[in-house]
Protein backbone atom coordinates (compact mmCIF):
# COMPACT_ATOMS: atom_id res chain seq x y z
CA UNK A 1 0.00 0.00 0.00
CA UNK A 2 1.38 3.49 -0.90
CA UNK A 3 1.57 6.50 0.68
CA UNK A 4 1.03 10.29 -0.83
CA UNK A 5 3.58 12.55 -0.01
CA UNK A 6 1.24 14.52 2.12
CA UNK A 7 0.31 11.32 4.16
CA UNK A 8 3.79 10.52 4.37
CA UNK A 9 4.89 13.84 5.94
CA UNK A 10 2.06 13.70 8.54
CA UNK A 11 3.18 10.44 9.71
CA UNK A 12 7.20 11.61 9.61
CA UNK A 13 5.45 14.52 12.35
CA UNK A 14 3.80 11.92 14.52
CA UNK A 15 6.59 9.87 15.24
CA UNK A 16 8.88 12.28 15.77
CA UNK A 17 6.46 13.96 18.74
CA UNK A 18 6.08 11.12 19.90
CA UNK A 19 9.62 10.54 20.48
CA UNK A 20 10.24 14.02 21.65
CA UNK A 21 7.68 13.31 24.32
CA UNK A 22 9.50 10.10 25.43
CA UNK A 23 12.31 12.31 26.29
CA UNK A 24 10.80 15.07 27.76
CA UNK A 25 9.67 12.37 30.60
CA UNK A 26 12.78 10.59 30.66
CA UNK A 27 14.79 14.18 31.05
CA UNK A 28 12.14 15.48 33.71
CA UNK A 29 12.87 13.55 36.20
CA UNK A 30 15.49 14.76 38.73
CA UNK A 31 18.85 13.50 39.58
CA UNK A 32 20.03 16.28 42.10
CA UNK A 33 19.56 13.29 45.12
CA UNK A 34 20.55 10.21 42.99
CA UNK A 35 24.04 8.96 43.00
CA UNK A 36 25.97 5.82 41.75
CA UNK A 37 26.79 4.60 45.36
CA UNK A 38 29.81 1.99 45.27
CA UNK A 39 31.62 3.22 48.59
CA UNK A 40 35.02 1.61 49.90
CA UNK A 41 36.07 -1.53 47.76
CA UNK A 42 32.49 -1.76 45.88
CA UNK A 43 31.24 -4.06 48.31
CA UNK A 44 28.10 -1.35 48.32
CA UNK A 45 26.93 -3.38 45.46
CA UNK A 46 27.39 0.27 43.46
CA UNK A 47 23.58 0.36 43.13
CA UNK A 48 21.71 3.91 42.76
CA UNK A 49 20.58 4.94 45.65
CA UNK A 50 18.32 8.34 46.55
CA UNK A 51 19.33 9.72 49.16
CA UNK A 52 19.81 13.22 50.96
CA UNK A 53 21.53 15.04 53.23
CA UNK A 54 20.68 14.55 57.27
CA UNK A 55 19.44 11.38 57.08
CA UNK A 56 20.39 8.58 59.88
CA UNK A 57 23.15 6.32 58.32
CA UNK A 58 25.63 3.67 58.74
CA UNK A 59 29.60 3.69 58.84
CA UNK A 60 30.33 0.00 58.66
CA UNK A 61 33.76 -1.02 59.09
CA UNK A 62 36.21 -3.74 59.10
CA UNK A 63 39.79 -3.68 59.55
CA UNK A 64 42.05 -6.28 57.16
CA UNK A 65 45.76 -7.42 57.33
CA UNK A 66 47.31 -5.75 54.42
CA UNK A 67 50.78 -7.84 55.21
CA UNK A 68 52.21 -9.97 52.19
CA UNK A 69 48.81 -8.93 50.46
CA UNK A 70 46.83 -10.77 52.64
CA UNK A 71 43.13 -9.88 52.58
CA UNK A 72 42.04 -11.88 56.14
CA UNK A 73 40.03 -9.90 58.11
CA UNK A 74 41.70 -9.15 61.72
CA UNK A 75 40.44 -8.22 64.57
CA UNK A 76 41.86 -4.01 65.47
CA UNK A 77 40.30 -1.57 67.43
CA UNK A 78 38.78 0.93 65.12
CA UNK A 79 38.67 4.93 65.72
CA UNK A 80 36.31 7.15 63.33
CA UNK A 81 36.47 11.05 63.25
CA UNK A 82 33.34 13.16 61.63
CA UNK A 83 35.52 15.97 59.87
CA UNK A 84 32.62 17.41 58.14
CA UNK A 85 32.86 20.23 60.54
CA UNK A 86 36.19 20.02 62.37
CA UNK A 87 37.81 17.43 63.85
CA UNK A 88 35.00 15.64 66.13
CA UNK A 89 36.16 12.14 67.81
CA UNK A 90 33.30 10.04 67.55
CA UNK A 91 35.46 7.17 70.09
CA UNK A 92 37.12 3.41 69.85
CA UNK A 93 35.17 0.71 69.36
CA UNK A 94 36.46 -3.55 69.01
CA UNK A 95 36.85 -4.63 66.01
CA UNK A 96 36.07 -8.43 64.67
CA UNK A 97 37.47 -10.92 62.65
CA UNK A 98 34.25 -11.56 61.23
CA UNK A 99 31.34 -9.29 61.98
CA UNK A 100 31.93 -5.53 60.31
CA UNK A 101 31.49 -2.52 63.19
CA UNK A 102 28.93 -0.06 62.56
CA UNK A 103 29.26 3.54 63.74
CA UNK A 104 26.23 6.25 63.71
CA UNK A 105 26.37 9.16 61.33
CA UNK A 106 24.19 10.77 58.74
CA UNK A 107 24.32 10.78 54.88
CA UNK A 108 26.53 13.76 54.11
CA UNK A 109 28.72 13.57 56.83
CA UNK A 110 32.71 13.48 56.14
CA UNK A 111 34.84 10.87 58.27
CA UNK A 112 38.26 9.42 58.59
CA UNK A 113 38.73 5.83 60.32
CA UNK A 114 41.63 3.88 61.04
CA UNK A 115 42.29 0.38 62.88
CA UNK A 116 45.21 -0.45 64.94
CA UNK A 117 46.12 -2.32 67.73
CA UNK A 118 49.36 -3.97 69.46
CA UNK A 119 48.81 -7.11 66.83
CA UNK A 120 48.25 -4.42 63.89
CA UNK A 121 49.98 -1.49 65.09
CA UNK A 122 50.68 0.12 61.60
CA UNK A 123 47.56 1.19 59.70
CA UNK A 124 46.36 3.66 56.94
CA UNK A 125 43.73 6.63 57.21
CA UNK A 126 40.57 5.94 55.53
CA UNK A 127 38.95 9.14 54.32
CA UNK A 128 35.46 9.71 53.26
CA UNK A 129 31.79 11.13 52.71
CA UNK A 130 28.63 8.81 53.84
CA UNK A 131 26.53 8.79 50.68
CA UNK A 132 24.16 6.34 51.09
CA UNK A 133 22.17 5.00 54.13
CA UNK A 134 24.78 2.20 54.77
CA UNK A 135 28.15 2.64 53.80
CA UNK A 136 30.92 0.20 53.78
CA UNK A 137 34.47 0.60 54.28
CA UNK A 138 37.63 -2.10 54.26
CA UNK A 139 40.42 -0.43 57.05
CA UNK A 140 44.21 -1.48 55.69
CA UNK A 141 46.27 -2.88 59.03
CA UNK A 142 50.37 -4.42 59.01
CA UNK A 143 51.20 -7.23 61.33
CA UNK A 144 54.11 -6.29 63.16
CA UNK A 145 57.19 -8.70 63.61
CA UNK A 146 57.31 -9.61 68.01
CA UNK A 147 60.76 -8.32 68.88
CA UNK A 148 62.43 -11.90 69.38
CA UNK A 149 62.34 -11.62 65.53
CA UNK A 150 64.41 -8.60 65.12
CA UNK A 151 68.01 -8.28 66.24
CA UNK A 152 69.28 -4.98 66.90
CA UNK A 153 73.16 -5.07 66.63
CA UNK A 154 76.08 -2.46 67.04
CA UNK A 155 79.33 -2.91 64.52
CA UNK A 156 82.56 -2.28 65.62
CA UNK A 157 85.39 -0.03 63.56
CA UNK A 158 85.55 -3.33 61.30
CA UNK A 159 82.57 -3.53 60.52
CA UNK A 160 81.87 -6.37 62.99
CA UNK A 161 79.13 -7.29 65.49
CA UNK A 162 80.62 -5.95 69.29
CA UNK A 163 79.32 -5.58 72.62
CA UNK A 164 82.41 -4.43 73.91
CA UNK A 165 84.59 -4.36 75.63
CA UNK A 166 86.13 -1.14 74.12
CA UNK A 167 88.64 1.22 75.86
CA UNK A 168 89.38 4.56 75.10
CA UNK A 169 91.57 7.46 76.55
CA UNK A 170 91.03 10.73 77.52
CA UNK A 171 88.93 12.68 75.05
CA UNK A 172 89.71 9.65 72.75
CA UNK A 173 87.03 8.91 69.69
CA UNK A 174 85.86 5.50 68.49
CA UNK A 175 84.19 4.85 65.46
CA UNK A 176 81.39 2.25 65.49
CA UNK A 177 80.83 1.67 61.79
CA UNK A 178 77.09 1.17 61.87
CA UNK A 179 74.23 -0.16 63.57
CA UNK A 180 71.92 -2.63 61.86
CA UNK A 181 68.49 -4.09 61.84
CA UNK A 182 67.58 -7.68 60.92
CA UNK A 183 63.91 -8.97 60.18
CA UNK A 184 63.39 -12.52 60.48
CA UNK A 185 60.49 -13.47 59.62
CA UNK A 186 57.66 -13.51 57.23
CA UNK A 187 54.36 -11.54 56.54
CA UNK A 188 54.84 -9.56 59.32
CA UNK A 189 56.38 -5.50 59.18
CA UNK A 190 58.78 -2.64 61.28
CA UNK A 191 58.89 0.44 61.05
CA UNK A 192 62.07 1.42 62.69
CA UNK A 193 61.87 5.24 63.35
CA UNK A 194 64.08 6.92 65.95
CA UNK A 195 67.42 5.75 67.02
CA UNK A 196 67.72 7.24 71.65
CA UNK A 197 71.19 6.41 72.46
CA UNK A 198 72.32 6.26 76.27
CA UNK A 199 75.75 6.98 77.95
CA UNK A 200 77.41 7.24 81.33
CA UNK A 201 79.37 9.70 82.37
CA UNK A 202 82.53 8.96 81.22
CA UNK A 203 81.19 9.68 77.86
CA UNK A 204 81.67 13.09 76.31
CA UNK A 205 79.30 12.92 73.43
CA UNK A 206 77.73 10.52 70.79
CA UNK A 207 77.00 11.59 67.12
CA UNK A 208 75.69 9.90 64.39
CA UNK A 209 76.93 10.84 61.26
CA UNK A 210 74.45 10.65 58.34
CA UNK A 211 71.15 11.51 60.79
CA UNK A 212 68.98 14.56 62.72
CA UNK A 213 69.61 14.80 65.94
CA UNK A 214 66.02 15.27 67.54
CA UNK A 215 64.43 15.61 71.32
CA UNK A 216 64.91 12.33 73.05
CA UNK A 217 61.15 10.99 73.76
CA UNK A 218 60.29 10.01 77.21
CA UNK A 219 59.85 6.40 76.45
CA UNK A 220 63.49 7.03 74.62
CA UNK A 221 64.76 7.90 77.93
CA UNK A 222 62.79 4.91 79.29
CA UNK A 223 64.38 2.43 77.09
CA UNK A 224 68.17 3.59 77.70
CA UNK A 225 68.15 4.49 81.14
CA UNK A 226 70.96 5.99 81.07
CA UNK A 227 72.71 8.83 82.93
CA UNK A 228 72.99 10.93 79.79
CA UNK A 229 70.75 10.91 76.35
CA UNK A 230 70.63 11.72 73.05
CA UNK A 231 68.31 10.90 69.50
CA UNK A 232 68.59 10.57 65.99
CA UNK A 233 67.08 9.77 63.12
CA UNK A 234 68.83 8.28 60.29
CA UNK A 235 68.54 8.70 56.97
CA UNK A 236 68.47 5.34 56.10
CA UNK A 237 65.18 5.29 58.30
CA UNK A 238 62.19 6.18 56.28
CA UNK A 239 59.57 5.00 58.61
CA UNK A 240 55.97 5.89 57.01
CA UNK A 241 52.14 6.49 57.89
CA UNK A 242 50.61 3.13 56.94
CA UNK A 243 52.47 0.35 55.22
CA UNK A 244 55.81 -0.04 57.31
CA UNK A 245 59.17 0.07 56.16
CA UNK A 246 60.76 -3.35 56.70
CA UNK A 247 59.04 -6.68 55.78
CA UNK A 248 59.93 -9.94 55.02
CA UNK A 249 63.35 -10.63 56.20
CA UNK A 250 64.75 -7.80 55.24
CA UNK A 251 67.66 -5.67 56.78
CA UNK A 252 68.77 -2.19 57.10
CA UNK A 253 72.51 -0.33 58.41
CA UNK A 254 72.62 2.87 59.35
CA UNK A 255 75.57 4.95 59.27
CA UNK A 256 78.14 5.72 61.82
CA UNK A 257 77.77 6.19 65.73
CA UNK A 258 81.13 8.36 66.95
CA UNK A 259 81.57 7.99 71.02
CA UNK A 260 84.03 10.58 72.52
CA UNK A 261 85.57 10.02 75.88
CA UNK A 262 85.72 12.85 78.56
CA UNK A 263 88.95 13.91 79.62
CA UNK A 264 89.51 11.00 82.15
CA UNK A 265 88.61 8.25 80.05
CA UNK A 266 86.63 5.20 80.24
CA UNK A 267 86.36 3.20 82.83
CA UNK A 268 84.73 -0.45 83.19
CA UNK A 269 81.82 1.20 84.57
CA UNK A 270 81.23 2.74 80.99
CA UNK A 271 78.66 2.02 78.85
CA UNK A 272 76.54 2.89 76.00
CA UNK A 273 73.09 1.37 75.10
CA UNK A 274 71.09 2.05 71.85
CA UNK A 275 67.72 1.57 71.47
CA UNK A 276 65.00 1.78 68.33
CA UNK A 277 61.64 2.88 68.25
CA UNK A 278 59.22 2.50 65.45
CA UNK A 279 56.58 4.59 64.16
CA UNK A 280 53.28 3.91 64.55
CA UNK A 281 49.34 5.57 64.66
CA UNK A 282 48.12 6.45 67.97
CA UNK A 283 45.38 8.59 69.80
CA UNK A 284 46.96 11.52 71.27
CA UNK A 285 45.56 13.35 74.87
CA UNK A 286 43.71 15.81 72.70
CA UNK A 287 41.80 12.70 71.27
CA UNK A 288 43.76 13.51 67.51
CA UNK A 289 45.34 11.24 65.50
CA UNK A 290 48.95 10.78 65.23
CA UNK A 291 51.98 8.87 63.74
CA UNK A 292 55.59 8.66 65.74
CA UNK A 293 57.20 7.46 68.99
CA UNK A 294 54.58 7.98 71.80
CA UNK A 295 55.47 9.63 74.86
CA UNK A 296 52.63 11.45 75.87
CA UNK A 297 50.59 8.50 76.74
CA UNK A 298 50.38 5.49 79.43
CA UNK A 299 52.20 2.53 79.11
CA UNK A 300 48.94 0.65 79.01
CA UNK A 301 48.04 2.82 75.25
CA UNK A 302 51.66 2.61 73.86
CA UNK A 303 51.48 0.43 70.52
CA UNK A 304 54.27 -0.51 68.57
CA UNK A 305 57.07 -3.18 68.79
CA UNK A 306 58.98 -2.45 72.12
CA UNK A 307 62.14 -0.57 71.86
CA UNK A 308 64.99 -2.97 70.63
CA UNK A 309 68.36 -2.56 72.05
CA UNK A 310 71.89 -3.22 72.15
CA UNK A 311 74.70 -2.56 74.76
CA UNK A 312 78.19 -2.15 74.46
CA UNK A 313 80.27 -2.51 77.42
CA UNK A 314 83.66 0.18 77.81
CA UNK A 315 86.63 0.11 79.61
Amino acid sequence: MGFSTKEALGLVAIIAAGIGLAGFAFSGASTDDVRNVAPGDGSGDGVLDRVEEGVSADLSLASYDRTADSTTQVAADIHVWETSDGNFYLGEQAGDNSDRTVFDLVTGDQFEAIAFNDQYPYAEVTEGIVDAETVRENLDVYEAAAAADLDLTVNNEDGDSTSGPISLGSEEQYQFESMEIDLNDNNVGYNPHIVTVGYSDGVDSVEMTGATEVDVPETGEDAVDADNEVAFIPNEFNAQEGEPMMSDWESVETSSLVVTADDAGTDAEDEITVAVQDMAPFISSGQELEYGVEDDASDANELGVDALTATVDLE
